[in-house]
């Protein structure tokens, strides 16, 4: 089972949730030549970060603990960020995965890892887009 950080059921922006089990910033370097600065300011354009603020939607974040192409420190950044603008935020971080959920360390996808992230995403879709 992951391990949640973020808003729960209820909403609560922040809140923490332990339901089971249990590196590099987002865009550190501007792109120019190795060795060499780029224009002031050019990273932090990049960076998604940049541009978060209140009126942000709601996010999920799903992330494999043991993903070594995208770090997770990025999503918990990521997670940071949204939460001191307030944005309702919920991060799911899944033990023994890799990126795209792969099974840690033989590969492959997990099959049950994959089917609690999708009724993860439904859930969130559920909670802040109800049907009429």
């Amino acid at each position: 089972m992951p391990h949640t950080i973020g808003t729960g059921r209820r909403g609560q922006i922040g809140r923490t949730t332990q339901i089971g089990g249990r590196a590099s910033p987002v865009c550190a370097c501007p792109v120019t030549p190795a060795g060499t600065a780029g224009p002031p300011g050019l990273a932090r354009s990049a960076s998604p970060l940049a541009y978060i603020d209140s009126k942000d939607p709601p996010f999920l974040i799903q992330h494999g603990a043991a993903d070594v192409t995208v770090s997770l420190k990025q999503s918990q950044r990521l997670y940071a960020a949204l939460h001191s603008a307030g944005v309702p935020v919920e991060l799911v971080v899944y033990p023994n995965v890799a990126h795209g959920f792969a099974r840690v360390p033989e590969g492959g996808p997990d099959d049950a890892v994959n089917q609690q992230a999708l009724e993860r995403v439904f859930d969130f879709l559920h909670h802040y887009f109800p049907s009429r």
